[in-house]
């Protein structure tokens, strides 16, 4: 299960060879996924190799056929992609998938609610004065992107301890939360001010990290079980 995590999808990683290993002596192989293309296609044929022996070729082989593979001045590189119609039906011999509209049946409805969020009148005054300068600047497109940032920060600033009380409140509750936030700084005192209640909480996450260290935080989330937020 989750058979893009981990170790699986690096062809040289002990985890890759010793689950190899377990493949040459089981009478079935499955590999389940929710997200098995991560970020590249060459990322596919550690799967696929374990699924089907050979069927794919080596690594290369599947690197110059669907990821278009060529050398440069770092070696060989294999980061895009070629000839992918051939690929998706090479794919639908092996592959069983279940798209969202395939078992909505058999989900439990989504709910959606809006939280209002009262304002302080020194916000409500910082707002208006802003929206003021937008309505009159003539500073050009850079000024304007620069006041809604400022404008974004006031918001988050304003939702902050709603959210935190919010998130705290459904983990008291017995479940789980994802909460996305956009500016980083905000994300990290989110995450202080929930330690600090005693909720557990993964990350936060944030574009500045690679993609390993966000894949690290997202299976170590996924394997709790218990109630957790992860941001």
């Amino acid at each position: 299960d989750e058979c893009h995590l981990g170790g699986m999808l690096n062809r040289k990683s002990l985890t890759y060879e010793s689950i190899q290993w377990l493949g040459t002596i089981a009478h079935r192989v499955v590999c389940l996924s929710g997200s098995p293309l991560f970020n590249r296609i060459s990322g596919l044929w550690s799967v696929l190799d374990l699924c089907a022996p050979t069927a794919f070729g080596n690594f290369w082989d599947f690197a110059r056929r669907f990821c278009d593979a060529k050398p440069t001045e770092h070696g060989w590189q294999a980061n895009g992609a070629t000839n992918e119609r051939e690929l998706k039906l090479r794919l639908e011999e092996i592959m069983l998938r279940r798209r969202w509209i395939d078992v909505k049946e058999n989900l439990p409805p989504i709910v959606r609610s809006i939280e209002t969020v009262a304002l302080t009148q020194k916000q409500q005054d910082e707002i208006e004065e802003l929206a003021a300068k937008m309505r009159f600047q003539t500073g050009g497109a850079k000024t304007q992107v620069g006041i809604l940032a400022r404008l974004r920060r006031l918001f988050a600033e304003a939702k902050l301890a709603h959210g935190i009380e919010t998130i705290a409140g459904t983990v008291r509750d017995g479940h789980g939360c994802l909460a996305w936030v956009w500016h980083r700084d905000i994300a990290t005192r989110l995450a202080e001010k929930l330690r600090a209640l005693g909720v557990l909480v993964y990350g936060p996450i944030s574009g500045g990290m690679n993609g390993k260290e966000r894949e690290q935080i997202i299976e170590r989330a996924r394997a709790d079980k218990g109630t957790h937020v992860l941001i």
